[in-house]
């Protein structure tokens, strides 16, 4: 059976094989962590972390310069919360037997974290791309400002 991280590097790489995103690297960090970087939503460049000890993948400091108290935060952490219910269509759906998402304020900044139950590490990378393009969406519909302050949004 193949190792946990090689699984989340297969899946990885086979987005950006489909060119979803490019310039995927990977690095073994202290802990036996592993960081991925990569370019993709707006030619930005995300670092996705994996702790094969917790079994969790995560994007720290995702959406930086968010205020306690925001309602950005609330529907960001209400997005992220719904994705187990019947209010979400069912192919955007999470199977909270498999994964788990949450959404949390970190220094000032939004970090968002899969569990990983199971070996399900290719659905647990796929439903976490698909959330934060989703939250990436919301963001653009309901706080375009902020995209725009924060990662050099177009205003067109």
């Amino acid at each position: 059976m193949a190792e946990p991280a090689d699984l989340v590097t297969h899946a990885l790489q086979a987005y950006a094989d489909r060119g979803v995103f490019r310039g995927l690297s990977v690095a073994a960090k202290s802990g036996g962590r592993y960081e991925y970087g990569f370019h993709w939503l707006m030619q930005r460049r995300f670092t996705l972390t994996f702790d094969p000890k917790r079994r969790a993948l995560m994007f720290r400091q995702l959406f930086p310069d968010v205020g306690a108290r925001s309602p950005m935060l609330a529907a960001l952490k209400r997005a992220v919360d719904q994705r187990t219910t019947r209010q979400v269509p069912a192919h955007k759906r999470f199977d909270g037997r498999r994964i788990r998402a949450t959404a949390a304020l970190q220094r000032g900044s939004v970090s968002l974290e899969m569990e990983v139950r199971g070996s399900q590490y290719a659905y647990a990378v796929r439903h976490l791309l698909n959330l934060v393009n989703e939250l990436f969406l919301e963001l653009q519909e309901r706080h375009p400002q902020y995209l725009i302050e924060r990662f050099g949004f177009s205003t067109e």
